[in-house]
């Protein structure tokens, strides 16, 4: 059986040199879209097919946002590459298995501490989004990862520099004056410590990256510096100011059938279709991510949620985007309680002024939601004074989740008269409202 992974049309070009890389620590960081975690999933991919031993780690600051990042991303390629008849998959535990060999990628989250201890001859592991890792954390993990079964371990860490103050800046990064430039156009950067590998890249090193993609990233220069410095660039960030939702706290469960319940939906097709699931439960709000996926068709998007949410959705009511009117009429066609959502002038405003009466309660494993929330803010004008409109880039969750609430949640509104101002921008009435 001979598997040939030699064209280079496969990868990124900038990030081949890794496959040769001896350092244990791979540290890839940078802009958004700009490839490093689909390389780093085709690594463990090649990995397991090729090694003799092969034991990769998944590692997230919580077990459950996995399952929609790592895991995912290793099994699109899978299927891209059409190896599916070479693994098997399990979704719970989070498994990866090698028919081939019997080599094996595994999900360890750090609000487990003791998981990564118990897994026998690791032999490589990748933290996503390891700037929200403690330090003690990732010491402890590093620490207790060994092996007999290989001749070194390798760890990738993949992030965007969120904040200069992270404890990676200090723990591995040199002064950045004597790597960073403003414009973003670097790459490899000597780390502090020896046995360190670190890679700056963005869009612009992402041969798939989609124009449209590209266009969104380069926008944010006219409406945010600081998001553009770090999504675009991919240069460490300073403090962000103006955060739309800044206080939301993580949670474990989302309380099925014990609230009132809805789903948003926010299509695209180059850029990505979330449908949340939001529960208002004991005068909190409870937001769960149901999927967040890019290039789907109306007729995959449907055959997704007839599949995998039909049970768990039965005939409540999915808010959708209004400017979806084809989308909502296959989705009615398809025996769904289907409503477009409520627009008007300013109801973006109004419809975050809405959504911020909530408290916001995300699941742990809702990772798009969670990366969406952290960056989602006001727009600033030319003298750095917030204005009332928001950075229109990674919104596609938000818009999911103020359509469910602006549209549906009118019985759980705090204060009536902001409801009247809705009520009144409105183009029609859903019929299920009951003022």
């Amino acid at each position: 059986m001979v598997f040939d992974f030699s064209n280079p049309d496969l990868f990124n070009p900038i990030y081949l040199p890794l496959f040769y890389d001896e350092n244990r620590y791979k540290i890839l960081y940078g802009g958004r879209d700009s490839g490093k975690s689909d390389f780093v999933a085709q690594f463990f991919i090649i990995s397991a097919i090729k090694e003799k031993f092969f034991r990769g780690l998944l590692i997230r600051k919580f077990y459950d946002s996995i399952r929609a990042s790592q895991f995912q991303t290793i099994i699109d390629y899978i299927r891209l590459w059409e190896l599916s008849t070479y693994f098997h998959i399990t979704q719970n535990p989070i498994t990866i298995t090698c028919l081939i060999n019997g080599n094996m990628i595994l999900a360890k989250g750090l609000d487990k501490p003791d998981n990564t201890k118990s897994i026998k001859d690791p032999t490589c592991a990748w933290y996503e989004e390891v700037d929200q890792i403690p330090e003690s954390a990732f010491i402890d993990t590093t620490l207790s990862l060994r092996s007999s079964k290989t001749r070194k371990i390798f760890e990738f860490l993949t992030f965007n520099p969120r904040k200069e103050q992270s404890w990676l800046n200090a723990f591995f990064f040199p002064p950045k004056s004597t790597y960073e430039k403003p414009d973003g156009n670097f790459h490899w950067v000597k780390s502090l410590k020896n046995n360190v590998t670190i890679l700056h890249t963005t869009y612009k090193d992402n041969k798939f990256c989609p124009k449209e993609r590209a266009s969104a990233l380069e926008m944010l220069k006219y409406h945010d510096e600081n998001l553009y410095k770090v999504n675009t660039l991919g240069l460490w960030g300073g403090a962000m100011k103006g955060l739309i939702y800044p206080n939301w706290i993580p949670v474990d469960d989302f309380p099925f059938s014990r609230g009132d319940e809805v789903f948003g939906l926010d299509y695209g097709h180059n850029n990505p279709t979330a449908l949340v699931h939001l529960s208002f439960f004991e005068n909190k709000l409870y937001i769960n991510e149901c999927f967040y996926v890019s290039k789907h068709t109306h007729r995959q998007i449907i055959e997704l949620i007839s599949s995998d949410f039909k049970n768990i959705i039965g005939k409540k009511p999915i808010i959708v985007d209004s400017e979806e009117p084809a989308l909502i009429r296959e989705l009615r066609l398809a025996g769904f309680n289907v409503f477009p959502s409520s627009k008007g002038p300013n109801s973006v405003y109004h419809g975050i002024m809405l959504a911020k009466q909530f408290d916001f309660y995300i699941t742990k494993k809702s990772t798009n939601i969670i990366n969406e929330i952290q960056s989602y803010k006001w727009k600033e004008d030319k003298e750095g004074k917030l204005i009332d409109e928001p950075v229109k880039v990674d919104d596609h969750a938000m818009d999911a989740i103020r359509y469910a609430i602006q549209t549906y949640g009118a019985r759980h509104w705090r204060k009536p008269a902001t409801a009247d101002i809705i009520y009144k921008i409105r183009k029609k009435e859903p019929k299920y409202m009951g003022y």
